[in-house]
């Protein structure tokens, strides 16, 4: 994979925090005077920059979600609060599940 220009950083910053579609995206390169070929490589690009967040935003949420289920699993075992016992092994737990299949969402998608 070829190295990102910080121009080329930029311009895909800036398409994120503008939501632009494809059609847009292509529409501002034609404008700004780039070949096809060039488009459609800076185009393959910017997915591929959007997917790596995606699974590094889905990574960290199986992390999070893992770690709150040890959590749970920990304070249900040790008994720490016996009162408490039921939030730590059913809503805790919930609770890590969902962030996991989230997590997991964002990776396989």
């Amino acid at each position: 994979m070829s190295e990102l220009s910080p121009t080329y950083l930029d311009l895909f910053n800036n398409w994120t925090h503008l939501n632009f579609s494809e059609e847009q995206i292509k529409e501002e390169l034609l404008r700004k005077g780039y070949i096809e070929e060039k488009i459609f490589e800076i185009l393959t690009l910017y997915k591929e920059k959007k997917s790596a967040a995606r699974s590094t935003k889905g990574f960290i949420l199986m992390v999070v979600g893992a770690l709150i289920g040890f959590t749970s699993c920990m304070l249900t075992l040790l008994n720490v609060m016996p009162e408490m016992r039921d939030i730590f092994m059913v809503g805790l737990t919930t609770i890590a599940i969902s962030i996991v299949v989230l997590g997991c969402y964002y990776v396989f998608e």
